[in-house]
């Protein structure tokens, strides 16, 4: 008696999903055009796919839309794989960093979130003045010499002049609010902390 059995080998492959989010909150960040490479790291190669709608073209950066997510045009089939970040939303810092996935079967859609760093800038005060340097005699007559230099002492409030919001809809700071004093050292100069990009405003107490 023969037995016959009908044996299917299905090849795995899953969708790739790719989102981005602020490596703080970890929420989403909802911009377009933050583009990723993607590279089969058991071959070494990197993905280049097919669309032919509404033009044939091949594609190899991938770009996310509004909602700071992206969809892959195709599936990619069972292996190892990384993404890489070729450019990154306003208010981020670039991080080219590869994030590792695979595809193993687990999965139909496999979701890839990539984290990034909001960019943060330093305030530098300098406060100066004319200070005593010495006196100079000439003909028994006396003359003050006064010389800029820098003032020690001096303190900054630094005050948000407008609601500080990141890309991801995150208020950071209200405005109005101070978000750091600051005391000159002996050169005259001081420095904030990092602060989130915006507008500021800054007042000697």
């Amino acid at each position: 008696e023969t037995y016959r059995f009908l044996i299917n080998n299905a090849t795995f492959e899953a969708l790739i999903e790719i989102v981005k989010k602020d490596a703080e909150t970890g929420k989403i960040i909802p911009a377009a055009g933050i583009g990723f490479k993607v590279r089969n790291t058991d071959t070494g190669e990197y993905i280049v796919q097919h669309i032919n709608y509404p033009t044939p073209v091949d594609i190899d950066t991938y770009y996310t839309d509004v909602t700071g997510k992206l969809m892959m045009p195709e599936k990619l089939p069972y292996g190892n794989y990384e993404i890489i970040e070729q450019c990154t939303a306003y208010g981020y810092v670039l991080d080219s960093a590869p994030i590792a996935f695979k595809v193993d079967g687990s999965k139909t859609v496999v979701t890839v979130e990539k984290h990034n760093m909001p960019q943060k800038g330093i305030v530098n005060i300098s406060k100066s003045g004319e200070v005593f340097f010495s006196a100079v005699e000439s003909d028994g007559v006396y003359s003050f010499v006064f010389a800029d230099k820098g003032l020690a002492g001096a303190v900054y409030e630094i005050t948000a002049a407008e609601d500080i919001i990141t890309p991801d809809g995150t208020l950071r700071y209200a405005k109005g609010t101070v978000v750091d004093t600051v005391t000159t050292d002996e050169n005259g100069n001081a420095a904030s902390k990092p602060l989130y990009l915006g507008k500021y405003t800054v007042r000697e107490t």
